[in-house]
């Protein structure tokens, strides 16, 4: 099998953190990468969920900005805290 030389730039505190875990696991950060091109390419992608974050998937998804999800999101934690002194919600396993 011939090989190639990958250069990428990583932030350096993921790297140190990422290479303590590798290390805890026995793998080194070659191995993992090989790991990972072979998963890509078994799966045919990125082996793991990807997705827009922040003010993009906001208003793509739900037409609202992150300040109005915020809000909205605080109105339901206060609906549900209220329910729930009422006694109106069940836990369900």
């Amino acid at each position: 099998m011939s090989t190639t030389l990958l250069r990428a730039r990583v932030d350096a505190e993921k790297d140190a953190e990422a290479t303590r875990i590798l290390s805890m696991l026995g793998i080194d950060k070659t191995t993992a990468l090989n790991m990972y091109f072979a998963k890509i390419i078994t799966v045919g992608g990125i082996p793991f969920e990807t997705r827009l974050e922040g003010g993009e998937y906001a208003r793509r998804e739900y037409g609202a900005g992150p300040g109005q999800l915020d809000r909205a999101t605080k109105r339901a934690a206060a609906e549900i805290r209220r329910l729930k002194k009422q006694g109106k919600l069940i836990r369900v396993a």
